[in-house]
């Protein structure tokens, strides 16, 4: 079962520690959910994992915190989520900026997660590879991008083969972040992408891959489609 897009949103504040966030539609059970938060932040770490009203239990993918005026980014998930309305915050200790951006996918795995993840802390070109090539056909790719631009504000664009994105612009401090998701058409090292406009300042960058649902790599007992032996006869190996 290949990874399909629900639904998603995006939101900002300025001089603030937090920010919330609906989801449009109630979520539907067992579905994979991903939060991805951008803070400009005084110090690494100061981008708080994210947090619900709807009792699921949120794990981080990776953190990156780029040099460029401590933009800091991190995406968290919901492996398996509780059906129901869903109301997503994210986290800043340095009272500042913060981008919150929330996506629901369905036909993921709901348990192993994330698959691989990939990192890149500062840089102008928009493009971010995973760490291990284990993608298969049919999994979750998820990038998200968050930069800090001064004097002009940002532009970030999404890459060609992204089937959905989302892009958010802080005008107050210019500060922008995008996100970006994708099934997989090929196996192997998967990249997330796009491109910017502005001053082309420093981008931190993530990338990560999460399996499609039934994509076990392991034989059942229905693999072996040989011949095999009537109830009523002995089952004999020759070697």
């Amino acid at each position: 079962m290949s990874a399909t897009f629900v639904q998603s949103r995006s939101t900002t504040s300025s001089g603030v520690t937090t920010v919330t966030l609906a989801y449009t539609s109630p979520n539907t059970a067992n579905n994979l959910l991903v939060y991805c938060t951008g803070a400009l932040t005084a110090s690494a770490g100061q981008a708080g994992a994210a947090t619900d009203n709807n009792t699921n239990t949120i794990s981080n993918a990776t953190t990156i915190e780029g040099t460029s005026n401590a933009a800091e980014a991190r995406v968290d998930f919901v492996q398996s989520c509780h059906a129901g309305s869903n109301t997503v915050t994210g986290h800043n200790a340095n009272s500042d900026d913060i981008i919150l951006q929330i996506w629901e996918l369905a036909g993921c795995a709901t348990t192993g997660q994330p698959k691989t993840t990939g990192t890149v802390a500062n840089s102008t070109t928009l493009s971010v590879s995973t760490a291990a090539s284990t993608a298969v056909t049919g999994d979750a790719v998820v990038g998200f991008f968050y930069v800090y631009n001064a004097p002009s504000g940002p532009t970030l664009a999404a890459g060609a083969s992204f089937t959905n994105s989302l892009l958010q612009n802080a005008t107050a401090d210019l500060t922008s972040g995008m996100s970006e998701f994708k099934a997989a058409t090929v196996g192997g090292t998967q990249t997330a992408d796009g491109s910017q406009g502005g001053a082309g300042d420093p981008v931190a960058q993530i990338v990560v891959v999460f399996s499609q649902a039934g994509a076990a790599n392991h034989l059942d007992e229905d693999y072996w489609q040989g011949p095999r032996p009537r109830p009523s006869e002995p089952f004999i190996t020759v070697y």
